[in-house]
């Protein structure tokens, strides 16, 4: 997996995305190591679809490396099950290999919730800021397109500040979280109609 490929979106090679520690005692059975390699997935935008099709299914952790093309999963079952749900997204995704996790081996890590708190907290920071800021210069220099940049970033603050209430969650609240972001992008277009 060393082999580096380009990826048109500027993604990272690898990023972590795993249950958190009183969730992963929830999965019952021997965990085992799943390596998948999906060569339509270059962008985070398909790896978001991947975790979405993989939320309901009994997995520990997954390691995403997007230049590689490649999907490292601890899970519990058959690993042709975790096929067959990535099979539709129609992302060419293959089993490359598959082994029960011996003791030695670690299991993949939970991402630090606090991190990625900070990082909301900054961004809805920033984003707010700059809505105020646009909006005020906005209106003092008569701009209608400071005005609709201030919505703009208005919409993402809001976005981020949803977010935040996902950060840590279930794959069911992160879900919810993402049609809340959804509905309220929406309530503010038709609110500038």
């Amino acid at each position: 997996m060393s082999e580096m490929h380009p990826c048109s979106c500027g993604a990272e090679p690898v990023e972590e995305h795993a249950l958190p520690v009183d969730q992963m005692s929830q999965l019952k059975g021997t965990l085992v190591r799943s390596v998948f390699r999906i060569p339509g997935m270059d962008c985070p935008s398909e790896e978001q679809m991947i975790r979405m099709r993989l939320a309901e299914a009994p997995v520990a952790a997954m390691v995403f490396d997007l230049p590689a093309r490649s999907l490292v999963v601890d899970h519990t079952g058959d690993p042709a099950a975790l096929v067959a749900l990535l099979e539709p997204l129609g992302y060419g995704a293959a089993l490359q290999e598959s082994s029960a996790l011996s003791v030695e081996q670690t299991p993949l890590t939970a991402p630090d919730s606090d991190a990625e708190t900070k990082v909301l907290w900054i961004l809805l920071a920033i984003n707010a800021a700059m809505s105020v800021i646009e909006m005020f210069a906005g209106w003092w220099a008569n701009s209608a397109g400071l005005l609709s940049d201030a919505a703009d970033m208005f919409a993402d603050a809001g976005v981020y500040g949803v977010a935040l209430y996902a950060v840590g969650r279930t794959a069911v609240h992160k879900r919810t979280a993402a049609h809340l972001s959804g509905l309220l992008q929406l309530t503010l277009a038709l609110g500038v109609l």
